[in-house]
């Protein structure tokens, strides 16, 4: 089965030839089959549900409704290194139109609702799949929407931000699990150095990473 999400999986496989899986095994000689199949089990159930929370998102951001739409978070960063996979999925949209007001979610919570969608707190629960609305909210986050890269879910085409805007918007966020994702994606991703310096310093954030690289150095 395609898709980006599976690709822990493979790495899982490769690491038993190592000294230490994925999950923290370090016995060389264990046998790990039956947590990859629970792992590949739950992964591919999550995955299903997920591709058809996606082929929504595709057909709100067709509908005009919104001009674009990006996956961020722990699930985007999935794509890149064996993060910690999460129930909800973060979808930052840019609007068609800037306005002067305030920004409302309710053409999309209207549109995604008459399609099957629930309310659950602040998410929406599409094909099973716990979905989070969340407007680009500064230059960084709609400069990451716009520069997101197509990715594979299943057989549906969605996009992902890149593992440089991933690693900036933790890193203006800074809160300890934000740190902990950003070893992660430079630990694990293939990070564009040249690119990832020339997001922190167009936001204003070079000062912020000589301080993180100094308290982990």
């Amino acid at each position: 089965m395609p898709g980006g999400l599976l690709q822990p999986i493979r790495r899982h496989i490769s690491s038993r030839t190592t000294q230490n899986c994925w999950h923290g095994c370090s016995d060389v000689r264990h046998s790990c089959a039956s947590d990859l199949i629970l792992t590949l089990f739950l992964v591919v159930a999550h995955e299903s549900s997920m591709e058809k929370a996606l082929q929504t998102l595709n057909e709100l951001e067709a509908s005009g409704v919104i001009a674009r739409y990006a996956i961020g978070g722990a699930v985007a960063a999935y794509f890149y290194a064996e993060a910690v996979m999460t129930e909800d999925l973060d979808a930052f949209v840019l609007f068609s139109k800037k306005t002067s007001g305030l920004l409302t979610l309710t053409p999309i919570y209207e549109f995604l609702k008459a399609r099957g969608a629930t309310e659950h707190r602040e998410h929406l629960a599409i094909a099973g799949t716990l979905v989070q609305i969340i407007p680009a909210y500064d230059a960084l986050t709609e400069d990451a929407v716009a520069q997101a890269v197509e990715k594979k879910v299943g057989r549906t085409s969605t996009r992902v931000m890149r593992a440089e805007h991933l690693i900036a918007i933790a890193l203006k966020t800074g809160r300890p699990k934000d740190h902990a994702q950003i070893k992660q994606l430079l630990e694990q991703a293939q990070v564009d150095v040249n690119q990832l310096t020339d997001i922190l310093q167009r936001h204003q954030l070079m000062e912020r990473w000589e301080k993180l690289k100094a308290t982990t150095s």
